[in-house]
């Protein structure tokens, strides 16, 4: 069993971004003792550039890790996304956790103009994303050629030292992302599901302390029909 870890995501909900203020927060929170400080991937707020704010976090700490709860794949190119979590892996000597998803919030693509496609479409290009992020982390050339991707020997992301990369952070709280994070993921994160229908009850089942002990033990089974060894993976809350 993994040791349990706690991170922090500091509210910075305001008219301006505070330089002085956000690396004083990081730096409490590297003192505090927590383990990661993480930042979100939204149009729907003010907060600031996630990517800019990880690398700044890295910039002013030494233990700290820094990672993304979690970049949304439909916002950048996976060919950006790869050169991005390789640079922030690099300038947090190696203390960056990459985490992506499907992307879900309405807001964010009706005031953008993408598409939100059905939940499926998006999970099959997630996994698209990942096989190029992967690939671009790992090999000196990568090709690709997919239903939403096509990328032609493109080169590695960034000066990665061999079998080093970010640890890679999924999230979900359905089957197929489940199984998605149960393939690729380091670092599991269980997504409560909250039902649409106001005459149900508030929370699913999934959501309830037993529903949330059989996902854990899904994703477990699923990894070793994909060869991994289900110790292997880490498993992530996000409480508020």
């Amino acid at each position: 069993m993994k040791p349990f870890r706690f991170g922090a995501f500091p509210n910075l909900r305001k008219e301006s971004l505070i330089v002085e203020e956000w690396t004083h927060t990081v730096k409490q929170i590297e003192k505090l003792g927590y383990s990661t400080v993480f930042r979100d991937d939204h149009f729907h707020t003010r907060s600031s550039d996630p990517i800019a704010m990880l690398a700044s976090a890295a910039s002013v700490t030494k233990t700290l890790n820094i990672g993304s709860l979690v970049f949304a794949v439909d916002y950048r190119h996976p060919a950006v996304l790869a050169k991005a979590g390789a640079t922030l892996h690099l300038l947090s000597s190696g203390r960056f956790e990459f985490g992506i998803g499907a992307g879900y919030r309405p807001y964010d693509y009706n005031a953008t103009g993408i598409p939100l496609d059905p939940a499926s479409t998006r999970v099959e290009r997630l996994e698209e994303a990942l096989k190029i992020i992967k690939s671009m982390w790992t090999q000196d050339r990568t090709s690709f050629t997919g239903k939403h991707y096509q990328i032609s020997e493109i080169e590695k992301a960034g000066y990665l030292p061999e079998g080093e990369y970010p640890k890679i952070m999924i999230g979900g709280g359905g089957r197929k992302m489940l199984k998605l994070a149960a393939k690729y993921a380091d670092i599991v994160g269980i997504i409560p599901i909250y039902r649409k229908n106001p005459k149900a009850r508030a929370l699913a089942f999934g959501n309830t302390s037993e529903g949330i002990k059989q996902k854990i033990l899904r994703v477990k089974e699923t990894a070793k029909d994909f060869g991994r060894d289900p110790r292997d993976i880490e498993f992530q809350m996000y409480l508020t």
